[in-house]
């Protein structure tokens, strides 16, 4: 079971919306939940599967809705033209890696 440590400020479905629009991008119900919930945060234990062949890796921390360090609305404009269309980054791993959750097909709902 995994436990997310130092979640922040709850949010409220609005508050999702008016990020989106503002955004312009559309996030999965699943994330949507996921931020409802938690908001980012510190996952416990971080240490997740990528797949058999790519072994596994660490997630450092979750992008948060918000005003503070790790926040998704500046983590999305620093990877604007890094990421292909369709792609967020959610987290991170420690050296600095991107995360991404794919919010269009066929990678949707994909990490």
């Amino acid at each position: 079971m995994v436990i997310i440590e130092n979640s922040h400020n709850k949010l409220s479905l609005e508050v999702i919306e008016q990020f989106e629009t503002e955004n312009n991008v559309k996030l999965t119900e699943k994330y949507k939940g996921f931020l409802l919930k938690w908001n980012g945060g510190t996952p416990e234990p971080s240490v997740f599967d990528i797949s058999d062949d790519q072994g596994k890796s660490v997630l450092n921390v979750f992008n948060r809705i918000g005003d503070m360090y790790d926040n998704l609305e500046k983590v999305i404009d620093i990877y604007e033209y890094r990421l292909p269309d369709g792609f967020i980054p959610i987290a991170d791993d420690p050296a600095g890696n991107a995360i991404c959750l794919g919010t269009k097909a066929p990678y949707m709902d994909n990490i």
